[in-house]
């Protein structure tokens, strides 16, 4: 709380800036029961799909903000707003006298919710009204005196009505509501930092309203504006909330108001912990009402209401609510089915799952995220200082994910083709060793997984299941490689198919794993029970992404945990397994050596001296560089060279080129507006970046430089090492 101006704009104002469904509102309506609040809501009037509903009234005023008389109207406003509240607190509960604010507090906010808001109706109504009047009557009397001519008269005449309104509006406004509070306590206030409280919900439309200056204010900005006018006489605090993030961004000068607030309620235990471990199956945390108690609190308090009230319809519908909220349509279903899904509509859906990394030095992708933000349950994490964009992404939240994964798997949408497409627009980044192809890949082979796992006749009733290990590896690799993979097996152990035979996978999408190293197989249970693989931390040589496994349907805890670890590789390099140490660190204190599985993913097949020398290193199963995993964890390791349908089922040769476009790492080449040879070899004749191919060392007369010794065709498949 700012109690001196000190010669600045008073800045006790605050912006709240978040996602949809993160509990901005709830904030607002939890901290009205501490201090005298003045409620108002200016959503759009025909927009009943949020709660709480629109105050009409107050909208209105600022529709005739924006054509005339903009400062003075809404000064005039904010002004009766606080005369007509003094007038209610002055005569509800007659007679009664309040013990502190608090108390008076809670009084008065279950007063304006009486009646289905009947006084809050006729707050705005009066306050429109008398505002409307002030203002034309001050028109009419400086018109008699100064006849305007031109826009500047007009100007000027806006100017002398906001002046004349500001010397009176703090003595008629926040004193006089001030005095009406004193007067039913029965002491002074406890905490007086702050006596008034105002919220403006859902400010983002306001704020796109220009009044047609060469700065481009807006009525938004005019809103603040008019409030700082009210001058610091009372303790007074205003928030302002939205999905909006360019809100802030728009108003201009940043001492308008305090820095943006973003932090709101996260992963919400609403009756207890949301997991203990040894109290849940695989197969239970699949269940849409399990997934429901993660991420915002939108999603857990609305079925906690419906569980309350046995609305079994709304409990149905939970993951069509989620995925009506992500796409930010009413009928989503038959949007997406009717193959009319907007592009930002789609961006939404790859992006929770997929884990998208956007290239913020474009334009486009900062305007993205933030429109994502606004209208497609992107959370904000932090909006810097320097105001040029925010920071923000796609938590692990599997009941959206759940929703977006049903998206995904509508036949309507070419979802590889616009996520090629997104790359060749160059705002993803794709990763250097193809990590953006190989988040695709899994994702669509444990989709695919599970359609197999339920069977062709069987209807698929949840896209986060659990699918078994061995159905995932054929639903990854060729129908070619099945034996070989299969089939595999480290000295002295099972097979894998034996090995892996009760184990399962349950992977609906990737999230970033913490930046400190360490990784066991308590991270694993956590993902297995979110339902996401790990993106692991670059310290991990041995691994980029780890899928946890669960051994069995026992009860999920770390003794039934194991993982499967995925390297990704540009070009032939000895792969790195898990060492013994890390091996230990990883199952420390468990009796239970589970295996492991340990996948290296080249997906720019490397040539045939490359993969050659990779299967004569097999004969001992052991990489080079390699150490044997810890006593007892048996290590089946497999290696995958090559992006194709020769390795993966999911690759078909329709889609072929666009899994390679995945795997684009130059932007200037895969951005370059001529894609055909001779212009692709001139931009790499200028030197952009070198690669060992003529165009780049045709200047140097060396035949290993210029690739004389590659193999034409590279060799493709998945080997055991």
């Amino acid at each position: 709380m700012k109690k001196e101006a000190n010669g600045t704009p008073y800045k006790n104002i605050l912006p709240i800036i978040q996602s949809s469904g993160t509990g901005k509102s709830r904030l607002a309506h939890e901290v009205a029961k501490f201090f005298v609040t003045i409620p108002m809501n200016i959503r759009p009037a025909g927009d009943f799909t949020a709660y709480p509903y629109p105050d009409r009234e107050a909208r209105r005023v600022m529709h005739a903000a924006k054509r005339k008389n903009t400062h003075g109207l809404l000064l005039a406003f904010w002004t009766e707003v606080f005369r007509i509240t003094a007038e209610y607190i002055a005569e509800f509960s007659s007679g009664t006298v309040f013990t502190d604010e608090t108390e008076l507090a809670v009084a008065w906010r279950r007063y304006l919710e009486e009646n289905d808001r009947a006084i809050r109706r006729q707050l705005y109504a009066r306050a429109k009204q008398s505002a409307l009047r002030v203002v034309e009557n001050l028109n009419r009397e400086l018109e008699s005196v100064h006849p305007t001519r031109t826009i500047w008269d007009e100007h000027r005449r806006a100017q002398e009505i906001r002046e004349r309104l500001k010397a009176n509006a703090s003595e008629d406004g926040p004193r006089r509501l001030a005095a009406a509070i004193r007067s039913r306590l029965a002491h002074d206030f406890k905490n007086p930092d702050v006596v008034i409280l105002i919220y403006i919900d859902e400010v983002s439309d306001v704020s796109t309203m220009e009044l047609g200056d060469r700065l481009k204010t807006t009525v938004y900005d005019a809103l603040l504006d008019s409030f700082t006018d009210l001058g610091p006489s009372e303790p007074i605090f205003l928030l302002t909330m939205t999905t909006d993030p360019f809100v802030v961004r728009r108003t201009g000068s940043p001492i308008r108001h305090q820095k943006a607030y973003t932090q709101l309620p996260f992963d919400v235990p609403l009756s207890g912990p949301l997991f203990t471990p040894g109290t849940v199956t695989v197969g239970d945390v699949a269940e849409p009402t399990f997934m429901a108690k993660f991420g915002r609190p939108l999603f857990a308090t609305r079925l906690l209401a419906a569980q309350t009230h046995d609305l079994q319809a709304v409990i149905l519908e939970t993951v069509s609510f989620a995925l009506v909220k992500l796409v930010c349509c009413i009928f989503p279903y038959r949007f997406i089915d009717e193959d009319g899904a907007s592009e930002k509509m789609i961006w939404a859906i790859l992006s929770t799952r997929l884990h998208l990394e956007f290239d913020l030095a474009r334009a486009a992708s900062r305007s993205l995220t933030e429109s994502l933000v606004c209208s497609h349950m992107r959370l904000i994490y932090d909006m810097p200082t320097h105001n040029e964009f925010i920071d923000s992404g796609t938590s692990s939240e599997p009941l959206l994910v759940e929703a977006a994964a049903w998206a995904m798997n509508t036949k309507s949408i070419k979802w590889l083709v616009d996520l090629a497409q997104f790359v060749q627009d160059g705002r993803l980044h794709t990763g250097p060793r193809g990590e953006l192809a190989a988040r695709t890949l899994l994702t669509f082979a444990y989709d695919r997984a599970g359609t197999l796992h339920s069977g062709p006749e069987e209807e698929r009733t949840s896209y986060s299941r659990a699918v078994p290990v061995v159905v995932f590896l054929r639903a990854l690799f060729a129908d070619r490689w099945h034996d070989t993979v299969l089939e595999s097996a480290p000295a002295g152990a099972p097979p894998l198919q034996d090995a892996f035979a009760d184990a399962f996978v349950r992977f609906t999408h990737f999230f970033p794993h913490d930046g400190d190293g360490t990784l066991d197989v308590n991270d694993g249970l956590a993902a297995m029970v979110r339902g996401c693989a790990l993106l692991i931390n670059p310290r991990r040589d041995f691994a980029d992404i780890a899928v946890p496994i669960v051994m069995g349907d026992a009860p999920l805890d770390t003794d039934v945990m194991s993982y499967m670890f995925i390297q990704l590789k540009t070009g032939y390099e000895p792969s790195c397994a898990p060492a013994a140490d890390d091996m230990d660190e990883m199952f420390d204190g468990l009796a239970h050596k589970h295996p492991i599985i340990h996948l290296v993913m080249q997906l720019e097949a490397d040539h045939g001296r490359a993969a050659m020398t990779k299967t004569s290193d097999s004969s001992d199963g052991e990489g080079p560089n390699e150490e044997k995993p810890g006593p007892g964890h048996a290590c089946y390791k497999l290696a995958a060279y090559g992006c194709s349908p020769a390795v993966y089922k999911v690759i078909d040769e329709e889609n072929k080129e666009h899994y390679a476009s995945l795997l684009s790492t130059d932007p200037i080449v895969s951005q370059h507006a001529r894609q055909d040879a001779m212009g692709i070899a001139h931009v790499q004749r200028m030197k952009a970046a070198w690669d060992r191919i003529p165009a780049c060392y045709d200047w140097a007369a060396d035949p290993v430089l210029q690739g004389a010794e590659s193999v034409e065709h590279p060799v493709e498949g998945v080997f055991v090492v």
